[in-house]
């Protein structure tokens, strides 16, 4: 109930931005490491350099392995205390002290109250918390007799005439037993009465759970202004900030903080930080990128250090959890000898997946992921991809390619990549059939592979949704509603590039002949039926609800909810996983589509296309990083890049169950679209569709751009669409013969 409130929250945050998109290597910030102190970390950097943090995964009792980890708290004793709750049981408890496992009983509870959070009070109480079936959230200690003595009901009470009370996602006792709890953006202060003190702003987190905060003492650490911030709880003010550590592309969302000795740890994708109290620069005791914590199927809860002196990571997957040690090794290579570089023009989760596994299983190999751009919003310039082919073609660049964006049948005509055949033949039965058909020359050899794909679907009205696949169709489409919702021209282009991808292009990916100016024509009559503008004023953002962002492959706002609200005849989607149907089924049914949700014209857009340099000189360590890339333990998971291109891992998504819903709404409109996690009728359908795709629709982000750059003046109306057409066309061989 609560995830529903929050998630609804954020989405109609991101509506309300206005259907602008219908919701539907080690960081080097920090600087140089603090040498001066005693850490383990900072004795490696000597000149053996030997002596790192290696991991292992801590067995889970099978109770916690069936059932989850609801909370865990970190004990002054340094074990850990875990709570369990089996499914119509009461919740239990389990502790590790580093050496093993103790049950330490049930847990007992208010009247119709589910444990979920656990913490060590500042007053040396342990503390437990829940919500009841009316989702009132209730705090309360166990008594030496086993019964319970709650705490601050009335804070938690749902204020008269209001549907919730306070619900928190952090809770804390400090020493003088005054109760921290923090609720959305900001934390408050209660005493013992109940009475609200010092309010202290914070970054809003979305979640039900803030592993971003830690209190000690009277020291209070959490995220604002996407940056570490300390309130002194006697004051009530602000008494210092750190910089995030580590990549700054890490979500600050998904951190964990925890305090020690005097120091402040922050535990993220990239690895375990830590700096004093009062310190400036954040030394990095453990390198994400060499164990588990770079991994992209589990989710960070809490982070600690052990009474051994080791760390410990708690992991959670839905429903399965995952408990490391990280301990530190002095005969380990301080950085691992060898390195294995991939190089890929933009980030992708199941790059990084493979890697975290990958990098376990070989822990002398430095996994070096380097990504041209990391903002996904950015276009990538041809300059980018220019230099790049020079280096290649001088016997130069990464080991392994991830080939999306980059002109992978070009490096393949050149020789620049190797041929895969021996590394994959081992589980070439295993890919999808009709996807890797495409990836065979005569000879069956394979230079080439996507390890996702993401499938186009469209649903609405049977006349928009034939419209959406023909350009011809398209121009002369006369419905009552328009085919397109309000939106830039320039990502109708990008849409419809998906869309029409057979009409419009080669199977080599160049614009066929005579394509180009039917393309122009087709958008500018569609799109400005719909209102469609090469860009908006402040006046018609607020009128359309619509404003100037630019959307890579064009699909967001061409989406199921413009269709709830009759500002279209049909919609379309371009799939990256299950989750992503939620909202079009629920538009479905709303209305009762003509076309459901179906494929469109068996397309499928290749993700994570990943090649080996044919001049490596690390084949092996690269055929065995693909290996891990194509592995069932990689394509098993859904990661929001693409679905897995294993007929066996598809059997696992099919089957996959979640307990998870979205919704979306809009201020000014009384169209509320609630989805749920398919059943499995509607999962299968899905997975049917990826399981016939055999069109690989490869849009070259350049040819887009220039495309786009070129027709506005058409669009606008100052140039005819002959002119833009030439001049476009122009640029375009230019391009061409520039790669070739």
């Amino acid at each position: 109930m609560h995830k529903k409130r929050i998630f609804a929250a954020a989405l109609a945050v991101a509506c309300t931005a206005a259907l602008t998109g219908c919701a539907g290597g080690t960081g080097s910030r920090e600087g140089s490491a603090d040498k001066s102190t005693d850490s383990p970390a900072a004795e490696a950097d000597g000149a053996s350099g030997k002596g790192r943090f290696m991991e292992e995964e801590i067995e889970l009792p099978e109770e916690m392995g069936e059932n989850g980890i609801e909370d865990v708290a970190s004990l002054p004793d340094g074990s850990l205390e875990f709570v369990v709750r089996p499914e119509g049981e009461n919740a239990r408890r389990y502790r590790y002290d580093g050496s093993g496992w103790t049950e330490a009983g049930e847990i007992p509870a208010p009247e119709r109250v589910n444990v979920s959070k656990l913490f060590y009070g500042g007053d040396g109480a342990l503390y437990y918390g829940g919500f009841d079936t009316d989702y009132v959230f209730h705090l309360w200690t166990q008594e030496e007799g086993g019964g319970i003595n709650e705490r601050f009901s009335d804070v938690f009470a749902v204020p008269e005439g209001e549907e919730y009370g306070l619900i928190p996602d952090f809770v804390g006792i400090l020493p003088d037993q005054r109760l921290l709890a923090s609720d959305i953006s900001e934390a408050a202060l209660y005493n013992e009465d109940g009475k609200r003190g010092f309010v202290l702003p914070q970054d809003f987190l979305g979640t039900d759970s803030r592993s971003a905060a830690a209190l000690s003492g009277t020291d209070y650490y959490t995220f604002y202004n996407q940056e570490i911030v300390r309130y002194d709880l006697l004051t009530g003010k602000q008494s210092g900030s750190f910089p995030m550590p580590g990549q700054e592309a890490d979500d600050f969302y998904s951190w964990g903080l925890f305090t020690d000795e005097g120091f402040l740890y922050a535990a993220g994708a990239s690895g375990l930080y830590r700096i004093s109290q009062d310190g400036t620069v954040w030394e990095q005791l453990i390198d994400g990128s060499l164990n588990s914590m770079g991994r992209q199927d589990i989710y960070l809860k809490r982070f600690a250090k052990g009474a051994d002196g080791d760390f410990y990571g708690i992991y959670t997957n839905y429903d399965k959890a995952h408990l490391f040690r990280y301990y530190f090794d002095e005969t380990a290579d301080a950085v691992p000898a060898q390195t294995l570089t991939i190089y890929a023009l933009r980030d992708h989760a199941t790059v990084r997946q493979a890697a975290a596994i990958f990098q376990k299983e070989n822990p002398g190999i430095r996994v070096d992921y380097r990504i041209a751009v990391e903002d996904p919003r950015e276009a990538v310039s041809e300059d980018v991809i220019r230099a790049l082919n020079t280096e290649l073609l001088n016997g130069g660049g990464a080991d392994i390619l991830i080939l999306d964006g980059l002109p992978a049948e070009i490096y393949k005509k050149k020789g620049i990549l190797a041929d895969l055949s021996g590394t994959l033949s081992d589980m070439r039965a295993s890919l999808l059939p009709n996807m890797l058909s495409n990836y065979l020359d005569e000879e069956g050899k394979c230079y080439y592979l996507p390890a996702r794909v993401m499938t186009p679907v469209m649903f609405g009205s049977r006349a928009g949704c034939e419209a959406l696949t023909s350009l011809d169709k398209m121009a002369s489409y006369a419905g009552d509603t328009p085919l397109f919702a309000p939106d830039l021209y320039e990502n109708i282009l990008r849409f419809t590039a998906y869309t029409c991808y057979e009409e419009i292009f080669e199977p080599s990916g160049k614009i066929r002949d005579g394509a180009l100016l039917r393309w122009l024509l087709a958008v500018k009559s569609a799109g400005g039926r719909g209102q469609a503008k090469t860009s908006f004023n402040e006046s018609e953002m607020d009128r359309l609800s619509v404003d100037n962002s630019v959307f890579l492959d064009g699909f967001a706002r061409q989406c199921d909810y413009n269709l709830a609200l009759g500002r279209s005849s049909a919609a379309a989607e371009l799939l990256t996983s299950l989750d992503d149907v939620m909202l079009p089924f629920a538009a479905v049914e709303m209305l009762s589509c003509e076309v459901p949700v179906s494929g469109l014209k068996k397309t499928f857009a290749p993700s994570v296309a990943a090649g080996i340099n044919a001049s490596s000189g690390n084949q092996e360590a690269a055929g065995a990083f693909l290996r891990v890339l194509f592995g069932d333990e990689v394509q098993r998971e859904s990661l929001g890049d693409g679905f897995a291109v294993r007929t066996d891992s598809l059997e696992s998504w099919a089957d996959m169950e979640k307990d998870i819903s979205t919704s979306t709404s809009m201020r000014g409109t009384d169209v509320r679209l609630e989805g749920k996690w398919p059943d499995r009728q509607k999962r299968e359908n899905i997975i049917g569709i990826v399981r016939l795709a055999s069109v690989p629709a490869a849009v070259d982000e350049s040819i887009l751009q220039i495309v786009a750059d070129g027709s506005k003046a058409y669009f606008e109306g100052t140039e005819s669409a002959e002119q833009a057409a030439e001049a476009i066309g122009n640029k375009l061989q230019l391009m061409y013969s520039e790669r070739e």
